[in-house]
This record gives C-alpha cells, sequence and structure tokens, in this order.
C-alpha cells in the first residue's frame, strides 16, 4: 500500500509489461503462421495387396520410419488391396474406416492404434468416454503407457466433465480424485488439498501442481492463486504416489498435469456463459482453434469472471480473468508447443466464522452457516501507522482490494524424434508472478465473548480507571457507522478481527530436458531439472493490529468509550474500532532458489504381460534468504505497534536429496492388471521457512546460528493395486501405506505464541474408484478413501507427546462420492452425493468436527449438436458442514462455548450455456 502517485506508476508499469507481453505473444504467433505456410504434408505411394489391417498398418509404419503401437490384441479385419497417393493421416483414415479402431499420433510420431471408446451419448458436454487405455502423458518412461498399464494410481478428468460440473476452481475440481482431502471453503484461491494422509491446512504441499509438464512453482508456495481453469484446459491427470517424487519437483506424493487444449485433437470453437441463479455471478470462457494446415494449429481463450460470492461480502468478490494461446506445430517427426499465459485476477478469502455447538455445530445467531461471512466494507479503509525515521506514515489497507493475482509467463515444449528409437524433449518456461493478500483473520477462541463479558473485562475496568478524573463512570461500545450504543447488560456476541496482509513476488526460471528411447524389451528416459526463483517478496505474514467487531453476516466495527453520570461521552479507547496495531508477527523477506536435478527411469517389458517400472532423481537445492525481525514501537507514547525492527539476517544453506521408486504391472488379460509400487522420495524446504522462524521468534537485536531453513521431509510409501474395465465397467482398488517423517506442525499456546514441532505421520488406507455403464439410460461411478492416519513420534520433551497415536487434525478417515447419472435422448441428468466423516481440529483430538454429507447436481440439455445448455446446482439441499476448525487456537480454549470454523458454501445454482462453432 503506498501512494495515489506510487500507485499511478504502478499500474503505468503493469499496463506497458502486458501489453509489452502480448505483443511478444502475437508476434511470435504470427511468425509461426507465416513459417507453417510454406510447409506441406508429406505424400507418397501406398500399395497394399491382400494384407489385412495389422500388415497394411506395419507396412505403413515402415515407409514413415516411424513406430507403431497397437494397444488393441488382434486386429482381425479382412484383407484388402489399397493403392493411393496421399498423407500418412489419409492412409490411415482409409484403413481405419468402418472399423473398431482408431488412431493418434503421438508427441514423437509414434502411430498409436486401440480400440475406439463406447459412446452411449455424443453430446457436446461428452466429447469421449475415458477409459483405462487412454494414452497417459505425465510421468511415463515408455511414450505409449496406458493408463491400464501404469504401474501408478492414476486419475483422469477431462474437459467434458469440467463443463458439465460448471467450471469449478482447482481444489473443487480435485475432489474426483481418491486419496485428496479437499478443503475449499476459502473461495476461488487460497485453498487446501491434502494427499494420502497429510493433515488438512496445508495448502497443495507435497503435490506438484503442473502445467503442460512442468510445475507451475517449483516449492509449490500458493500455487493455487497462480492456476485458474477454463476451456483451454483439455485434461487434468493426476498421479497419486507411484514415480511421482520421480517426475516432480517437490511432489513426492502426488502430481497434478493440467494439459493445454493446443487446437490440434479437438479443431472447434467454443463459447461458454454461465450465469449465478440465486447468486450474483457472470462468467465467459472462449476457445478459438485456428488451423493453419494439418501440422499447424493455433488455439487462444480464456476467461473472464465477476462475482459477489455465494457469501455476499457486500462488495464485488472475484473479478478478472485469463487469456492463454497455444500455438501447436506437428508432423511425424516434430513437435513444438509455444505457451503463453496472461493471469490478472482479484478473489477473496473467506476466513472462518463464529460456532457454537460440538456435536451438532450451528452459527450463531445473525450469522448464517451456509452463507454468512465476516468480511464487510467496514474494513475497506483500515490505517497501519508505522514509524519511519523519527517520524510516522500511515498506510491505508482496504479488504475489497482482496487477493490481486498477477501473472505471466512464455513458454516452450519440443518432442523430436531423433530415429526410431530415440527422442529429445524439452520443456522450458519463464514466469513473472506476484500476489497481493488482504484477509480478515482470527486468533484464539477465547477473543468471542459477550458484551457484557468484554465489559467487564481487565482491559476495560483500566480504562476506565485511567479516565475517571475526567468523570469515566461506564463503559460502553458504539458503532463506527450507524452509532448504535452497546451496554454492558447485552448478551450480543464480539471478536476481534486481525487484519492480515501478505506479498508475492517472484521471477521464475523452470526447464526440463530429457533424452527417451525405446526398444522391444527395455524403454526409458533420463534428464535434467533446472529451477531459478528470485523473490523480491517472499508471502511472509504481516499482521496489521486488531479491531473489535459484532459478531454477524457483514459485521461493523466498535468503538470502546467511557460515559460520565449524564450519559456523555468523556474518553475512547479505540480509533475507529482498531485497538492497537500490533500483531503476532510483521515479517519481511527476500529469496533465491536455485535447483539441479538429474533423473532416470527405466521400463522393462519382461514379458507382453508383465513390466518393470525403474526411476531415481537426485537433487541439489540451493536456498539464500534475507529476512528482518520485528519489535514493538509505540505510536503518540502510547499507542502500541508491531513493525520491522531494520535488523535484517541471511542465512544460505545447500540441500541434497535422493529418491527412487520401483513399480510393477501384471496384466494377464487384456482388461485386467495388477500393479504395485514402493518409493522414497522427499520435499526440499521452503525458502519462507527461515523468515517465518524469525517472525514467529521473541529474537530482535540477534538470530541464534541453528534458526535457519526447514530440513527435508521424507514420504515413504508402498501401494498394491487393481484395474479392471470391460468397456462398459471398470473400477480401480488401492491398499496404500504411507509415512511422512519428519513433519515440522505448528503448535499455537496463547493468543499471540506459536511453536513448533517435529513429529511424523504413519497413514494406511485403501482407495476404490469405479463406473458402470448399466445400459443406455443409466450409469453411476464413484469414489471412496478409508485411512487411518496418526500421529507419532512426538518427542516426549513436548506437552503434547501424549497425543502420539491420535487422529491427524482435519482429514476424515472416510471419504465417499456417488455419481448416478440418466440419460435420456438428448438430456442427461446427474446427482452427486459426498460423504465427509468424522475430523478433529486439534491435535489432542478435543474439538471434533463432525461427519456431513451434501448433494451436488446437473441437467444437460444438447439443443443441437453444437447448443447445449447446462443447470448446476451445488450443495441443493443447503446442509452445512466444517472443513476445518480454528487453526490459530490452543488446548485451553478447547471447551469455548464458541469458536471460529470454515464451513461449506451453501447451495448456489448456475446456468451455462455452451455453443460450439
Amino acid at each position: 500500500m503506498i501512494t495515489q502517485q506510487d500507485n499511478l506508476r504502478t499500474n503505468t508499469y503493469q499496463a506497458r509489461r502486458k501489453t509489452h507481453w502480448l505483443f511478444v505473444f502475437i508476434t511470435l504467433v504470427q511468425s509461426f503462421k507465416v513459417f507453417s505456410q510454406s510447409m506441406v504434408d508429406a505424400k507418397q505411394e501406398y500399395r497394399f495387396a491382400h494384407l489385412n489391417l495389422e500388415q497394411a498398418l506395419v507396412e505403413v509404419a515402415k515407409l514413415n520410419n516411424t513406430q507403431l503401437i497397437m494397444q488393441a490384441k488382434s486386429l482381425t479385419e479382412q484383407k484388402r488391396t489399397i493403392s493411393c497417393f496421399c498423407s500418412i493421416s489419409e492412409i490411415l483414415d482409409l484403413l481405419l474406416k468402418n472399423t473398431h479402431y482408431r488412431y493418434r499420433i503421438s508427441q514423437s510420431g509414434s502411430i498409436l492404434i486401440d480400440l475406439k471408446p463406447k459412446v452411449v451419448n455424443k453430446t457436446v458436454a461428452t466429447e469421449s468416454t475415458e477409459n483405462y487405455e487412454r494414452i497417459l502423458i505425465t510421468g511415463s518412461a515408455h511414450d505409449a503407457k496406458s493408463i491400464l498399464r501404469s504401474t501408478s494410481a492414476v486419475t483422469v478428468y477431462n474437459k467434458s466433465t469440467f463443463i458439465s460440473q460448471g467450471l469449478p476452481n482447482s481444489a473443487d475440481m480435485l475432489k474426483h480424485v481418491p486419496g485428496f482431502w479437499v478443503e475449499d471453503s476459502g473461495g476461488e484461491a487460497n485453498n487446501n488439498v491434502a494427499p494420502r494422509g497429510l493433515r488438512g491446512g496445508e495448502g497443495f504441499r507435497f503435490i506438484s501442481v503442473m502445467e503442460d509438464g512442468l510445475p507451475i512453482s517449483y516449492d509449490g508456495i500458493w500455487v493455487d492463486f497462480f492456476q485458474r481453469q477454463d476451456i483451454m484446459t483439455n485434461a487434468v491427470e493426476t498421479i497419486r504416489g507411484g514415480n511421482s517424487g520421480i517426475v516432480s519437483l517437490n511432489g513426492p506424493a502426488a502430481v497434478v498435469n493440467f494439459i493445454s487444449d493446443d487446437g490440434s485433437s479437438t479443431q472447434k470453437n467454443e463459447f461458454v456463459i454461465k450465469q449465478g441463479v440465486d447468486h450474483k455471478s457472470t462468467r465467459f470462457d472462449l476457445k478459438i482453434v485456428e488451423k493453419v494446415n494439418k501440422n499447424w494449429h493455433v488455439a487462444y481463450g480464456g476467461f473472464y469472471r465477476k462475482s459477489d460470492g455465494i457469501r455476499e461480502p457486500g462488495f464485488t468478490a472475484d473479478k478478472g480473468g485469463q487469456f492463454k494461446i497455444v500455438s501447436n506445430y506437428k508432423n511425424k517427426f516434430h513437435s513444438i508447443n509455444v505457451v503463453g499465459k496472461i493471469l490478472d485476477d482479484k478473489t477473496t478469502f473467506y476466513s472462518p466464522i463464529v460456532f457454537t455447538g460440538e456435536e451438532s455445530p450451528q452459527a450463531v445467531k445473525q450469522l448464517s452457516s451456509t452463507h454468512g461471512t465476516l468480511l464487510s466494507k467496514a474494513f475497506t479503509s483500515l490505517p497501519f501507522t508505522y514509524p519511519v525515521d523519527g517520524s510516522n506514515v500511515t498506510e491505508f489497507y482496504n479488504i475489497q482490494d482482496g487477493q490481486q493475482t498477477n501473472l505471466q509467463s512464455l513458454g516452450i515444449f519440443g518432442h523430436h524424434e531423433v530415429n526410431t528409437h530415440w527422442r529429445l524433449s524439452y520443456k522450458f518456461r519463464y514466469s513473472d508472478m506476484t500476489n497481493e493478500m488482504l484477509t480478515m483473520l482470527n486468533l484464539d477462541n477465547n477473543t468471542i465473548s459477550t458484551a457484557e463479558e468484554y465489559l467487564s473485562s481487565e482491559q476495560i475496568s483500566d480504562f476506565i480507571n485511567k479516565n475517571k478524573l475526567v468523570g469515566a463512570v461506564q463503559p460502553v461500545l458504539k458503532s463506527t457507522v450507524d452509532n448504535t450504543i452497546i451496554d454492558n447488560k447485552s448478551d450480543k456476541l464480539f471478536s476481534l478481527a486481525h487484519p492480515l496482509y501478505s506479498k508475492y513476488a517472484q521471477h521464475q526460471w523452470l526447464s526440463k530436458t530429457n533424452i527417451s528411447f525405446d526398444y522391444d524389451m527395455f524403454s526409458g528416459t533420463f534428464g535434467h531439472y533446472f529451477a531459478r526463483s528470485q523473490y523480491s517478496s517472499l508471502p511472509l505474514d504481516k499482521w496489521l493490529g486488531q479491531y473489535l467487531i459484532d459478531v454477524k453476516h457483514q459485521p461493523q466495527r466498535f468503538d470502546v468509550i467511557a460515559l460520565n453520570n449524564a450519559g456523555d461521552e468523556v474518553a475512547k479507547m479505540t480509533r475507529e474500532g482498531q485497538l492497537s496495531l500490533t500483531g503476532p508477527a510483521y515479517i519481511d523477506g527476500t529469496g533465491l532458489v536455485r535447483s539441479h536435478s538429474l533423473y532416470g527411469q527405466l521400463t522393462i517389458d519382461a514379458l507382453e504381460e508383465l513390466s518393470f517400472d525403474l526411476g531415481i532423481r537426485t537433487e541439489n537445492l540451493h536456498l539464500t534468504s534475507a529476512a528482518q525481525t520485528d519489535k514493538q514501537y509505540f505510536i503518540d507514547q502510547q499507542y502500541p505497534v508491531r513493525y520491522s525492527s531494520g535488523n535484517y539476517f541471511t542465512r544460505e544453506k545447500k540441500f541434497n536429496e535422493f529418491a527412487w521408486n520401483i513399480g510393477l504391472n501384471f496384466t494377464p488379460y487384456s482388461n485386467v492388471a495388477l500393479f504395485a509400487n514402493i518409493a522414497d522420495a522427499f520435499e526440499m524446504p521452503r525458502v519462507t521457512s527461515f523468515g517465518n522462524a524469525i517472525g514467529w521468534s521473541n529474537t530482535v537485536e540477534s538470530v541464534p546460528e541453528n534458526l535457519t531453513f526447514e530440513q527435508p521431509v521424507r514420504l515413504t510409501f508402498g501401494e498394491l493395486g487393481v484395474r479392471y474395465d470391460d468397456g462398459d465397467s471398470s473400477i480401480t482398488a488401492i491398499i496404500f501405506q504411507t509415512k511422512f517423517d519428519p513433519l515440522l506442525v505448528n503448535v499455537y499456546r496463547g493468543k499471540s505464541v506459536s511453536d513448533t514441532i517435529f513429529m511424523n505421520t504413519k497413514t494406511k488406507g485403501l482407495e476404490i474408484e469405479f463406473s458402470q455403464q448399466v445400459n443406455q439410460i443409466f450409469s453411476i461411478k464413484g469414489t471412496s478413501v478409508w485411512q487411518r492416519a496418526r500421529f507419532n513420534n512426538i518427542p516426549l520433551s513436548y506437552e503434547e507427546s501424549i497425543y502420539n497415536g491420535n487422529q491427524i487434525t482435519r482429514t476424515p478417515e472416510l471419504q465417499i462420492r456417488l455419481e448416478p447419472t440418466f440419460t435420456l435422448d438428448n438430456v442427461s441428468f446427474a446427482i452427486r452425493y459426498h460423504y465427509i466423516g468424522d475430523r478433529f481440529s486439534d491435535i489432542a483430538n478435543q474439538r471434533k468436527l463432525p461427519h456431513f454429507q451434501y448433494f451436488d447436481t446437473n441437467i444437460n440439455w444438447q439443443i443441437t449438436s453444437q447448443l447445449a445448455i447446462n443447470l448446476v446446482g451445488k450443495n441443493i439441499f443447503n446442509s452445512y458442514g466444517l472443513t476445518e476448525g480454528n487453526p490459530r487456537t490452543n488446548d485451553s480454549s478447547a471447551s469455548a462455548p464458541h469458536y471460529y470454523a470454515r464451513p461449506i458454501f451453501g447451495r448456489a445454482f448456475s446456468l451455462s450455456i455452451q455453443y460450439n462453432f
């Protein structure tokens, strides 16, 4: 927050920077078009006499000096004679016409032959039916590894599902992945996704979120701020466990890969408009595809959205959009994609609200569990005064600024066939990423009290005693909005709200280069990852004081004033509701991350039915961070403020870690596979860990040498699974065991006091994912996970050691999701049932978060082959359930009559229209 002149200068710079990036993108696309127009499809003579389909396909591969991969077990089509002068695409179209088979050309130019998927109802919203023969793009050493033949747990989410479910955000989209616990109650961004056995509230930790096979951010800090979904996303592939720690950076538990639509597979333009039915929200999605020739396609588009939110705070909650352009050139030997993206989006973070009751939680009166919020326009002007060179400077913060995210990125992705056995691939991306976050948070549950309790507190008694000379006899609370007076006989609830500001700014360069080979029995890849992140501002906590508010939907700020016997105001303890400018911490910091990784994967096809995967990765990480301590000052000699001390401290440290995995896949039949995996992988320390350690310590003038970055966390796991797919039904069942060690957990010991504990977690679980096409009218699919996750090895030196064996916080033991779908002619109706089991918000397992269930639905009407209408309902019965309790409280407040918790969003309907042209 700076002066108007500085803001104008910053906005002008940002506008010029965006214009520069857009000019670069357009120039590249136009250059590629000119170049591609000089290219023509290579044609040659094909003559086949009395060859069956398999023999003819082998001849096509030989003539084009490329590899043929047939995933269909046998091709029993009758013999034929064909003669033509044509391209490879034309001859394949001719050979496979009126058969049960289809072809695809992989990135390396290999010809992939498999069965056409069964399609029950061909609509705009259902482009194709995913099955286990889908070619796996993410994490495979083999050029044509399918899901059925993968040694890892894999889940795929395609664009048609994304549209039919109402264009969900990244976290909501991942609810379909078994083994993930998703807390999406924060809003469009700043949510939490916990993989197998990890406690909730850790962001996307231990998950590598990728776009087109390259991590969006090296260490995953605030990664979902920079990932938005729109119809430029073609599919999302998720690997759980397996070789995720080999193929990713800091993703030992899972990889989530968002694959861009380059226009080559679905050469159609798409437009979607989505309108909230019972809430103010409008969104536009657009994708345009330009086909230059058979080898070159350009796709561009994105989204724009404006919303007041389901929990309306009284101002525009979300506003902004994204633009992406993908230029793709592909022939039988080469594939090159150039991807540019601009993101400019403001979102709102919904903090917890106040509840009462343990077994059956209910939001307090004047708050709705499903639609209420403690945000409001009362926080549009929040002053923060701090000392600079002997004088005081005041900045103003506005809650309507929310979470402002800006990203500009440019990537180049290439794949080149060296010969029939060897391939070269590379991925490069440069990103300029910033995010400024302002939200209102709570601290301890004991800060919630009635007006009577608050006005009877020791702090208020001291205030009255200090002002007796001016006649102060009675304390009251006075609204800063409408001057309403609340006296000490009221049971109206009040609490303290704490503004939290944080800024993230980095320039990032990521690259991945590898060489792959493929022989009859052996295939593999070996390569190098490089990451360099220069943080000019680390996302560290800057608490901006505390405000007294009433507990209701869209609250007001209240002043504490003293009245004399005549009822006149004679003294004021607060400034427009502001009690002080102090908070738990005010941390500034910068950082530099440099990482090099070498990795290798080997697939051994020991038999036609049996294959083994071996993977290794070694990483060298160099972290440098500078952060300054904070201290308490006094404004006007009596008003406290916590601000930077001016004492900077630097830490520099190198880390070296090694990961490995061994997997196998046994496919005795064409539709049955057994697979297993064991692995030992790691997550590297985050560059923010040094600044956080300083901020939550009591150091000011000096920092102990042992106060430095966290240490790497090891994740060891094993899994055993089975897959079955007969076209109409499919199922995957997996048993797994994971161990995170050592895991650093924050424990709050009071209002502004936090401690950290090293421990580990052990988890055993079962995941199931299935689908069943019963007939042409009815189908059902679902996922479920049961996991027994426990804290272990809390040192005896900590009082929390008595909690060894307790359930890990915030993550349920049982989740079930079922989705039956009814299809009749051109109308389909689906309902999704969600069950979330019991959880605990605290390590002591004293504050229970009860199980809950809710239903979503969508109705799709295919009006024409190009036009469809989709009605989506979220939480249609307006159920309520808590995704988290209060992570910023201690054991002493576990029995408090009122507590903070964050519930799921209430009922919301939206209507969308999709048009393909």
